[in-house]
């Protein structure tokens, strides 16, 4: 008996119906770069002039690379903040924060603190980037 048709296999394959732990480690990160965008445009003029985005990279043996950036549209100005692997089973999450060693998040509340740790330790970059979109 011949395989059913191509369009009705790659349906299957690509079902996205249905919710899978890849997505929901997804949706963490993106309500994390929300919160970012949100934090970063308090008190600033309307339209928000940062914008943070999940910019997807190249699937490595950790999961599919998201890259958090940051953008100020007006200035043409782009920033990787960090990077996260989430493989496709979810987890661990694999945090790029400085360039070195990934931290690894085994839950949410894992990403949660390491992110809130990181960002506290670069509080003068976040400045810097409020700044910069002021002007």
């Amino acid at each position: 008996m011949p395989a059913p048709p191509f369009d009705s296999r790659l349906k299957q394959a690509l079902d996205f119906s249905s919710s899978d732990p890849y997505q929901e480690s997804y949706e963490w990160l993106k309500e994390i770069a929300r919160s970012i965008q949100d934090q970063l445009n308090s008190n600033l003029s309307t339209p928000p002039p940062i914008t943070v985005e999940i910019e997807p990279g190249f699937q490595a043996n950790m999961g599919q690379q998201l890259r958090v950036i940051i953008r100020i549209e007006k200035k043409q100005f782009r920033d990787t903040l960090f990077r996260a692997y989430i493989p496709n089973n979810g987890l661990p999450i694999h945090l790029d924060l400085y360039g070195e060693e990934p931290d690894v998040c085994n839950s949410r509340d894992e990403l949660e603190e390491k992110v809130l740790a990181f960002l506290s330790g670069i509080k003068d970059r976040m400045v810097s980037y409020r700044d910069y979109a002021r002007k």
